[in-house]
């Protein structure tokens, strides 16, 4: 009896341990949110991230707030912070992974995974250190589904070092999303050196997005700075990378990578952006890079309006299939509020882009643009230029279009007000048509505007490399590609056009601006340097340009060329004007094949009134190669 006693005292204590180490176990794999706090319940852990956020509402931890993600979550429902004040009290809220490995916070959520709702000085850190990670990640792809969400004034909360997937398919909604305000709107929140991007094969229309109350509640002082954004994508409608489309103003948007890292098929036509403004003034977006198909700059991002995947490889080696569209892209869409802050646009690449569309469009922002300003005041590269296409090389910047005439434009700006363009690049551009009989045109900088003031000075249209701004039909190896050399394009009409202006301001200046490396294939192609046709009621002045320099002329006619070429044409300009052409050069106009088009350097009709004044004096040229049976004048005032 001993003996058995023994045997059932040890047989019961096994099952004893056993039921401990289960308990303990079970604890263990429910407690993925661990909760400490400086008031109330010091510490708790909870299954879910909204388990979490539904005690602090309750009051349940209050003060100092520290969540610790230690395991992998799958939310059910919204997890919804509300703000500080009522039940709900804190100072501060702190989100990061734990344990050294990477977590998930993830849901199939019809509305928003997390919600701030209201909610300030909350930092949710993926740190992307010590093995530490954090991937919030919504997968639904619903009407009203983003991944986070700031609404009701959401105030000074920071997302940094995560990687953020979504899918939302409505224009109205973005992964990240800033929402309607209360007061004062959704202020000073910081997205920062996040990956956003898809969930799996499902794209959100619009990576980043704010749709603000109004004028006075809006969502403002919000930076989006050293993002990686990518393969924000909707084949029947406009697609986002960074969209402030309503009640929205003084953003910093600096640093951000915006690429696709596959090709894209559109199947309706619409113009995409990187990145949007449609509303406020006093932005700084600086230090950006919008095209590529990584973080490393490499490859391209392909946009392709087209019902099916073209033949081949686009837009290296690749021939036609299916039916174009009219498909666009922006790299910065830039509407600001006429008369506000003035905005900073500085140091920002726009490139690594192809485009195939049906699109014609040769006025405006054309088929394929880098920077397009719509109204309000703008510095665009005064203090660091920008760069659309490539400082060096070709091919950067393609557009191919199935219909003549569609145009690449570096920079296009409209404006009642100031706008300053200087020290940007613009170069390693093609603008093709996809048969022999088709051609793109190519307009560097246009400027249009009642009553504005432009200041287009020092930039640089053409890059170092020859040939590298391209109109025309490229082949390699028989197949369309942006890597291709130029081949004869019969009865094209699209146009080249380095800087225009038809704004009818007071003053203009478009001087130091240097054009070079131009190339053309057309057999009909019209080429003009500077244009200014606006009614100016106070001075004009298009001195110190170099159309060509000593080591790079400024165009080549490929093949025999019927088109006017124009030098710098002032005309519209009205009267008690004071006008200035002074100290420009012309070198380097090359006809690979005779021509027949007229040349005309220098031309105006403005400052005819008996008190205007004409200065046209000290203009050089040099290296002409005028191999053309078509008139050629020097200096014309008509």
């Amino acid at each position: 009896m001993l003996t058995t006693r023994r045997v059932e005292k040890r047989f019961s204590t096994t099952i004893v341990l056993t039921l401990a180490l289960t308990f303990l176990m079970a604890a263990s794999a429910f407690a993925q949110v661990d909760v400490t706090a400086t008031g109330g319940t010091p510490a708790a852990s909870y299954s879910t991230l909204k388990g979490a956020f539904d005690a602090i509402n309750a009051g349940t931890h209050t003060g100092t707030i520290a969540i610790a993600i230690s395991a992998n979550t799958t939310e059910t429902a919204s997890a919804v912070l509300n703000a500080s004040g009522g039940a709900a009290s804190y100072t501060t809220l702190s989100i990061q992974p734990t344990g050294g490995a990477a977590r998930t916070i993830s849901g199939a959520i019809a509305g928003h995974l997390i919600d701030l709702n209201g909610a300030d000085n909350v930092t949710i850190d993926g740190l992307n250190s010590g093995g530490n990670a954090l991937n919030i990640e919504n997968t639904t792809s619903g009407a009203t589904s983003t991944t986070i969400r700031f609404i009701a004034d959401a105030t000074n909360n920071t997302i940094t070092n995560c990687t953020i997937k979504g899918a939302t398919t409505v224009a109205t909604f973005g992964t990240i999303f800033f929402s309607t305000g209360t007061a004062t709107g959704n202020t000073g929140n910081v997205i920062s050196n996040n990956t956003i991007t898809s969930s799996g094969a499902n794209f959100a229309t619009n990576a980043i997005l704010s749709i603000g109350t109004d004028l006075t509640i809006n969502n403002s002082g919000i930076t989006i700075t050293g993002n990686n954004i990518s393969d924000y994508f909707n084949a029947a409608a406009v697609s986002v990378g960074i969209n402030v489309s309503i009640a929205s103003s003084a953003w910093t948007i600096t640093n951000n990578k915006l690429f696709q890292t596959a090709t894209r098929i559109f199947t309706a036509s619409n113009t995409h952006s990187g990145i949007r403004i449609a509303t406020g003034a006093g932005y700084t977006i600086t230090g950006n890079v919008i095209g590529f198909a990584n973080t490393s700059g490499t490859g391209t991002t392909n946009i392709v309006g087209n019902t099916v995947a073209l033949t081949g490889t686009f837009p290296s080696s690749y021939t036609t299939a299916g039916t174009a569209n009219a498909t666009r892209f922006i790299g910065m869409n830039l509407a600001f509020t006429a008369g506000g802050a003035v905005s900073s646009i500085q140091n920002n690449t726009v490139a690594g882009i192809a485009l195939y569309t049906s699109s014609g469009a040769s006025t405006t922002n054309g088929v394929l643009c880098g920077i397009n300003v719509t109204s309000g005041n703008a510095n665009i590269g005064t203090t660091t230029g920008n760069t659309i296409g490539a400082t060096s090389g070709t091919g950067s910047f393609y557009a191919a279009t199935t219909t003549t005439g569609g145009t690449v434009v570096g920079i296009y700006a409209t404006s009642i007000n100031t706008v300053s363009i200087q020290n940007n690049t613009i170069g390693g551009v093609d603008a093709v048509g996809t048969t022999a009989t088709l051609s793109g045109g190519f307009t560097g900088i246009d400027v249009a505007g009642a009553a504005g003031v432009f200041s287009i000075n020092s930039n640089t249209i053409g890059n170092s490399t020859a040939d590298n701004i391209r109109t025309g039909y490229t082949l390699s190896a028989g197949n369309l590609s942006n890597a291709g050399t130029l081949t004869s394009t019969t009865g094209a009409t699209g146009a080249i056009v380095g800087i225009r202006s038809t704004a009818t301001g007071t003053t203009l200046s478009i001087n130091s601006n240097t054009f070079r490396g131009w190339a053309v294939s057309g057999t009909v192609t019209a080429m003009t340097g500077i244009t200014s046709s606006g009614a100016n009621s106070s001075s004009v002045t298009i001195n110190s340009n170099a159309l060509g320099t000593s080591g790079l002329g400024w165009i080549r006619y490929a093949f025999a060329n019927s088109g006017t070429l124009t030098g710098i044409s002032l005309t519209g300009s009205t009267s008690a004007t004071s006008h200035s052409i002074q100290t420009n050069d012309f070198q380097g106009i090359v006809y690979s094949v005779a021509g027949s088009g007229l040349h005309k350097y220098i031309t105006t009709t403005a400052g005819t009134a008996a008190s205007d004044v004409m200065t046209i004096s000290n203009n050089t040229f040099t290296n002409l190669n005028i191999n053309t049976t078509g008139n050629v004048t020097f200096i014309s005032r008509d």
